[in-house]
């Protein structure tokens, strides 16, 4: 595998001017990090989106989980019940 030092004498060691060689280095530099710059405020850019999507609560929404929240506690009511059963 070629490390960026040998890269780097290669280049060097080449037939074009010193200036266009750093030119191209410099942007290579300068795209790739604006590059992981994106990438990084994509996803997070996503996951506000994300929450966002879910803090917008429709009438139905909250009726379903109302419904959720009322079936779970009958069912917590009838484990504690039946565990009180057992213990008689």
């Amino acid at each position: 595998m070629i490390s960026w030092f040998e890269v780097l004498f290669f280049a060097y060691s080449s037939s074009l001017p010193e200036p266009v060689i750093a030119l191209y280095f410099i942007s290579c530099i300068f795209i790739g990090n604006w590059m992981l710059l994106n990438l990084l405020l994509s996803i997070l850019l996503d996951s506000f989106s994300v929450q966002d999507e879910e803090e917008i609560m429709t009438e139905e929404k909250k009726e379903t989980q109302k419904q959720n929240m009322l079936e779970d506690f009958r069912y917590k009511l009838g484990e504690d019940f039946i565990d009180g059963m057992e213990e008689m």
